[in-house]
């Protein structure tokens, strides 16, 4: 019987923000004293930047036989494969999914390629989807800001802003969490502002070195 080689396939991705390392209970060889735990991780990327591309190989868990178990009254365990293309679903399902509301065809730009490395095409879809993506979230928090929904704005929504270019009070997370609306126009203001820089309305009393001064330029 030959050497068993493993097959791998490889993630790519050129998702902006930080994303959380997943670990799965697979490991690279079948000595189970080589452990039975990989940590998976994409770094963030900068836009116009090389994606990030990690390689996923085949695994090996180890899974209880109940029956047999039950039978000897001890733990049996039994060795299993896990391809490789199974896990990078997972993988890609856990960073990439749980944006239900989001429209056809927008994503992270994490996605399996079909090399070690991808192809301009490739490329050119994950940005499109990212795109797509960015626009939507941004959108969202804009809506949210509009309605004064200031605790509704993600970390997610901040990073596309930051992606597409975009400067917003909402975007900065040390500001927006100082944010009130005007009492006259419901823009976002500083809640520290003592009059509102859109409409000029007078939010709070100046001190009286303040008043002083705008007594002497009018």
């Amino acid at each position: 019987m030959g050497k068993y080689v493993a097959d791998s396939v490889y993630i790519a991705s050129i998702w902006p923000g930080k994303l959380n390392p997943i670990q799965k209970m697979v490991g690279a060889e079948p000595d189970d004293s080589k452990g039975r735990c990989t940590t998976y991780q994409l770094a963030p990327v900068p836009r116009r930047a090389k994606a990030c591309v990690i390689e996923v190989t085949d695994g090996f868990e180890t899974c209880r036989d109940w029956i047999q178990s039950a039978e000897q009254g001890r733990e049996i365990n039994n060795l299993r494969p896990v391809d490789c293309k199974q896990i990078a679903a997972n993988l890609v399902a856990e960073w990439a999914g749980g944006f239900v509301d989001s429209p056809h065809g927008a994503g992270l730009g994490i996605r399996i390629i079909s090399g070690s490395v991808p192809h301009e095409d490739e490329l050119r879809e994950m940005h499109n989807e990212l795109s797509a993506f960015c626009e939507w979230s941004f959108q969202e928090a804009e809506r949210h800001a509009r309605l004064n929904e200031w605790r509704e704005i993600t970390a997610t929504m901040r990073e596309c802003a930051k992606w597409l270019g975009r400067d917003r009070l909402w975007s900065e997370p040390q500001k927006s969490g100082d944010l009130v609306p005007c009492a006259a126009c419901q823009t976002p203001i500083s809640n520290k502002a003592l009059v509102c820089p859109q409409c000029g309305t007078k939010l709070k009393a100046l001190t009286p070195e303040l008043a002083k001064l705008e007594e002497a330029t009018t």
